[in-house]
């Protein structure tokens, strides 16, 4: 019997940029010809759409993130996401003036120092996913040009 991959963990990166709540982001997903053909695609889909409603009822940002999902001959999964950079001190202005703040996010901001470097290693800028941006208000950087954010692939294990 074969089991289908989970992208918990290629999806969880989703999760750091945005507040838990109520479900207004939208996840789209896209399944290439390598999953709807599959004999078990339905398997596929269904273990994929139940990762997605996971994610969807707990982050607030009210974006919509498109993800094309494809079964990959081996490995454990994998995924490619665009990115850009802003600079620090941009980031953090967004984080506290784009988004809805719970009390936790207003504890993670608090630990954030207000500098033009960002702490981890001493750089004006940081990168960020496409996606990212977008959640943090930063549409312009954030645009995939209407195609994908993110590429996640895996494949089934025996």
């Amino acid at each position: 019997m074969r089991h289908p991959f989970h992208p918990l963990a290629v999806l969880s990166f989703f999760a750091a940029c945005c507040s838990s709540a109520n479900a207004d982001i939208l996840i789209d997903p896209t399944f290439d010809s390598s999953i709807t053909s599959d004999p078990n695609a339905a398997t596929i889909e269904s273990a994929i759409d139940q990762a997605i409603s996971r994610f969807e009822s707990s982050i607030e940002t009210p974006i919509t993130v498109k993800i094309d999902f494809q079964e990959t001959s081996g490995g454990l999964g994998e995924s490619n996401s665009g990115f850009n950079e802003i600079s620090y001190s941009q980031y953090r202005s967004d984080l506290v003036n784009n988004q809805i703040l719970s009390a936790n996010d207003m504890t993670a901001l608090a630990s954030l120092p207000m500098t033009s470097t960002n702490p981890v290693n001493g750089d004006p800028d940081v990168i960020l996913t496409l996606a990212n941006l977008r959640a943090v208000g930063e549409t312009g950087l954030g645009n995939n040009g209407g195609g994908f954010d993110s590429t996640i692939g895996g494949a089934w294990l025996p």
